[in-house]
């Protein structure tokens, strides 16, 4: 896959000045709209900027939908194809942190690193699918996962589901302080940061991420806890944690059992 980045004659681009990656693409898919963005060899995948800015847009909407945003990270176990690079700044956009997953990590491995990064949502391969939903059961905060090509099990979702799930989402109206930031914040550092953050919503989205290191290194300081986002968890992830507590009780009562091979 190759990405299409000769330069236009006529100087500078927009996009050298930008202060985000976020920004930097919305930038270049203005200023080269029709110019191919990504194709793939033998030119068997081609999408201009524009086109990839419109599938970015409505993928981040869905993303929205499903309770994605500023703040939050967004697990990718997908390789070298198109989808990732839509899924990644589709992440972007919403100002989630997206991160992936090595395609050669076990469920174990998998379970570490989504619980470490608390990761909520997951996209995926259908190739990986198996060892993701491995990795679910140990994982009740795990709402959502999402596989990009093949056939979604139940508690799947396709990513051709998700992509357009809201027509009326704003791209550029996510990218200033949202409820839940605000909330947090406050949370955090008490009601002097988040009028800071307010004061100026043109200037707010280039210092909203070191905000949001301020106030965890405030709240760290102080041994506060972390404000959880307040979402009502669903029937599938009750279960999932209900049956996680189990095992657990399970693995503990085996490791009090005695060990002088008696049969039960």
């Amino acid at each position: 896959m190759e990405a299409a980045v000769t330069p236009k004659a006529g100087g500078k681009r927009a996009a050298t000045g930008a202060r985000t990656i976020a920004e930097a693409f919305r930038l270049t898919s203005a200023e080269r709209n029709d110019d191919v963005a990504i194709r793939t060899r033998g030119d068997e995948f081609t999408i201009t900027w524009g086109a990839l800015r419109d599938r970015v847009d409505a993928l981040a909407g869905g993303l929205a939908q499903l309770g994605l945003g500023r703040g939050d990270t967004l697990a990718l176990m997908i390789g070298n194809r198109p989808e990732f690079h839509i899924c990644d700044l589709a992440g972007m956009m919403v100002g989630a942190a997206p991160f992936s997953i090595y395609s050669t990590y076990t469920a174990e491995q998998i379970t570490y690193l989504l619980k470490d990064a608390e990761a909520r949502i997951v996209i995926c391969e259908e190739q990986y699918l198996e060892r993701i939903l491995e990795a679910r059961q140990e994982l009740p905060e795990l709402e959502h996962v999402i596989v990009i090509d093949g056939k979604a099990p139940p508690g799947v979702m396709l990513l051709s589901e998700v992509e357009g799930a809201d027509p009326s989402f704003d791209v550029e109206a996510s990218r200033t302080l949202s409820q839940h930031q605000r909330e947090r914040l406050l949370a955090l550092a008490g009601p002097r940061i988040v009028a800071v953050a307010q004061d100026d919503r043109s200037q707010a989205r280039n210092r909203e991420l070191a905000l949001h290191r301020l106030a965890e290194r405030i709240a760290g300081a102080l041994s506060v806890p972390r404000a959880r986002r307040a979402t009502r968890p669903t029937a599938a992830s009750r279960q999932r944690r209900l049956d996680a507590k189990r095992r657990a009780s399970r693995r503990k009562l085996e490791r009090r059992r005695p060990s002088d091979g008696a049969p039960d």
